[in-house]
Order: C-alpha cells, then structure tokens, then sequence
C-alpha cells in the first residue's frame, strides 16, 4: 500500500509500535524496499518536551513535573495539561517569583503536578512529603478544581493572596517538617545527632534572617515542653533566637500559669529573663482581669 501511494507522488509517514508487531521479520523484510527513513523514538518523555517546548515557551523547564508528564499517552490530555500550565503560569506569576526566590521552584513544581493528577487521575503523593504538601493541597486543589469546572475562570484575589501567603510560608513549612522529624526520630531513638544539630542551627537562622518567629510559633505543632527539651538536648538554650522563641511560647501559653511556671523551675530551663518574661504575663493578666470585674 505505501509503495502504491509513493508511487503516487504522495509522502507517507508511517507511526507505530514496532515491537508489539506479531511477525516482526516480515515487516522487516518490507521495509527495507519502501521506507526511506526511520526514526527511532526510545523516550516518550523526550517527545512530551518537545512539545512542552513549542507550546510553553515561557516556562522553565526546571518547574515540569517530568516523571508525571513521562506517563501521559494521551495527545488530547497533554493539551489540556498544557493549556492549564500556561495559564496558572501566568496569572501567578511563576516566573517573576522563581526570580524572587529561587527556593520556591519545588512548590511551583507542586503545582503543576496537582494539575497532572486532575486531568491524568493519578497519584504521586510519597509518604515522606504528605504531611507539608497537605499544608497546601486543600488551596491549590481548590483553585484548580473551580479553573477545570468552569469555561471562563478568573482567580479570585483572595485566592492570588492565599496562593501568595502559602508560597511565602514554603520555606518555613519545609523546616517546620524537618523539626517534627528531628524531634520525633530523638524521642524514639534517643540518640543524639550533630547533623540534627546542624540542622537545627540552620532552621533558628532561617526563622531570624526572615523575622518567621511568630509564623513558627502559629504554624507549629511542636508543644512548649517539646521545643524546651529539643533545644536543652541540643545546648540551644543561650541561643539568641531561642530565646525569642521561648519568650513567645510562654507569651502564647501564660493563661496556664502553673503549667508554664513549672516548666520554667526545672533545673535544665532555668533562666531569669525567661522567669521575667513570665511574670511580665502574670502581671499583665492580674491587671487586665482587676479591670474586667
């Protein structure tokens, strides 16, 4: 059929799985008398970005969630994909804030890969990263779910803002994640690590050079008692930023006074700008509640 057509004067490209052929020989045979050129394709994901290329020119390739994109076999749901990438690509800024801060690329990447899972329906959620992503996934998920229930979609600007807010928090949660962890794995092992330590040294940096103490006290689950242990362990407790830290934690739990004033009278956490910290709390209240009655 194709040497009629050539024959024809017409220009034949034939597309196919060769391997999946039931009698490969034959083929073999036939093509040597009619096809003029082969070309060998051995990565689909090669294919999917060049395609990515052509039609998303303007975004990096270091945000492409590759091993999803890898999986899509389907033209029509790549330019579904596609079409979405562009889009939240555009209307927040991703280029503008990969700029900003360079350390955002892996939330961006997130992004794009929650779009992959809406139209793809699969799932790629290790367990390691499911504690912080679901930090973000109920707002990113909500943004892309109105953006494929509607044929005209604008984002809202309450979303751009909590879009912006948790992008802005990324970093913090990344680290807010690390802590939990170092906390969890000495309470199980009780083994004490410098690496943890260094660890450590770097998130109380991170939480100074960007004024995040009040973020990390909000954010975190860490209990006032745990956060006291972790950094006694770690011989944190002259730390400067520490110390900010405690202040806020006994600012944030003052009502409990006994629980608190304990906490403060044990030998390893004794310190008298803690204890006037927390008597400062206890002043403040005894005055704000003779002012209630």
């Amino acid at each position: 059929m194709i040497n009629n057509l050539k024959e024809g004067k017409c220009k034949v490209i034939l597309i196919g799985d060769d391997s999946k052929l039931s009698n490969k020989e034959i083929f073999d045979n036939y093509k040597e008398k009619c096809i003029d050129l082969e070309i060998t394709i051995d990565s689909r994901l090669e294919v999917v970005l060049q395609i990515v290329k052509e039609k998303c020119p303007q975004i990096n390739t270091k945000l492409l969630p590759c091993a999803l994109l890898n999986g899509i076999k389907n033209l029509r749901q790549l330019n579904k994909i596609l079409s979405a990438f562009n889009y939240f690509h555009e209307e927040l800024h991703f280029k503008e804030k990969l700029v900003e801060n360079p350390d955002c690329k892996d939330f961006l990447v997130y992004v794009f890969e929650v779009i992959v899972e809406k139209i793809d329906n699969v799932c790629t959620i290790s367990s390691e990263l499911l504690e912080f992503k679901h930090l973000f996934i109920k707002i990113i998920e909500e943004i892309i779910k109105d953006y494929f229930n509607n044929a005209t979609y604008l984002i809202s600007n309450r979303m751009r803002e909590v879009f912006n807010s948790e992008l802005d928090n990324y970093q913090l949660y990344i680290y807010r994640t690390n802590f939990i962890q170092i906390l969890s794995n000495l309470i199980q092992t009780n083994v004490f690590n410098e690496n943890d330590k260094e660890k450590i040294n770097e998130i109380l940096q991170y939480i100074a050079d960007k004024n995040k103490i009040d973020d990390f006290i909000d954010l975190s689950k860490i209990g006032i008692v745990d956060f006291f242990a972790l950094t006694y362990i770690f011989d944190l407790h002259n730390n400067q930023v520490v110390m900010e830290i405690k202040k806020k934690y006994i600012r944030k739990f003052y009502g409990n006074f006994s629980h608190v004033e304990l906490l403060l009278k044990m030998e390893q956490n004794k310190n008298d700008d803690l204890l006037e910290e927390f008597n400062k709390m206890v002043e403040h209240f005894d005055n704000h509640s003779n002012e209630y009655f």
